[in-house]
């Protein structure tokens, strides 16, 4: 397993000095929110192209994507018809970008996004199921998988809220575009075993968060990363842990590397 850690955890003038820094940490990684690097209308092969260049002069990779339709209200998988073409024209674009990045994962988290609202579950979940394999079909080409994250209500998700939903979800949609990822953090918020979890979606994990609740830093960590660590190694996990956190006061990139020296210890292989 390689570390990764996301571009949230840092300011993003201080992007370069934050590469540095991180790459001597030990981090082999950045989990890329697009938005954060230039504007949703910049979106392209060549800022992607251009944005793995920067990572490899510091030594990284992008490991992934995240907050992938992030200040972007309209679009919405479950909503009318106009919101959701939105979207898969706007996932189309990811997957250009994300190949011109070298990435071949992006985390659909997005409860927002994902809303069911007034419609009844099974009603969404056949709705979800069509637009999901649509969604799909529109990013093969590029060979991204986009990762379906369980959103518990804590982060007012109120679709797909458990990993076991997700798992149903999945194997209903059954394209290898469309596959699962796992956040300790969620799992944990849901009231979920991550041990169960990375067991029972083993077969279709596609990517793996290490985060704390609220995206909080690594220094009095709650989530079980101790189980999680070792039931991917039991699963032969051999994919990016991203460590997904937000900016901490009063310094950000010090913190980010902490929670790099955390990950490295909690999730070292063999």
């Amino acid at each position: 397993m390689k570390i990764a850690i996301s571009n949230l955890a840092f300011p993003v003038s201080e992007a370069d000095i934050a590469y540095e820094r991180l790459a001597r940490a030990g981090a082999s990684g950045i989990e890329i929110a697009p938005s954060r690097v230039q504007p949703w209308e910049q979106l392209s092969s060549r800022a992607g192209a251009e944005e793995r260049r920067r990572l490899n002069a510091h030594g990284l990779e992008a490991s992934s994507l995240q907050a992938i339709f992030f200040g972007r209200p309209e679009l919405q998988l479950l909503g009318e018809e106009p919101g959701f073409l939105q979207m898969r024209d706007h996932v189309a674009r990811l997957g250009e970008y994300a190949d011109a990045l070298s990435v071949t994962v992006a985390v659909f988290g997005a409860p927002r996004h994902r809303h069911r609202g007034e419609l009844g579950t099974e009603e969404a979940f056949e709705i979800g199921k069509a637009r999901l394999r649509l969604l799909a079909e529109a990013v093969e080409g590029s060979g991204l998988v986009l990762a379906m994250e369980p959103i518990p209500a804590h982060y007012s998700g109120d679709f797909l809220q458990s990993y076991a939903e997700v798992l149903e979800m999945v194997e209903a949609v059954d394209h290898p575009a469309v596959r699962l990822h796992l956040d300790t953090g969620c799992v944990l918020l849901n009231g979920d075993s991550i041990s169960e979890a990375i067991n029972a979606g083993s077969g279709r994990l596609a990517h793996f968060q290490a985060a704390e609740p609220d995206l909080r830093g690594f220094d009095q960590p709650v989530a079980n990363h101790t189980d999680a660590a070792a039931s991917l190694k039991a699963v032969g996990y051999d994919r990016w842990v991203a460590i997904e956190m937000l900016e901490q006061a009063p310094d950000a990139i010090a913190a980010a590397e902490r929670a790099v020296a955390f990950a490295l210890n909690a999730y070292k292989t063999e």
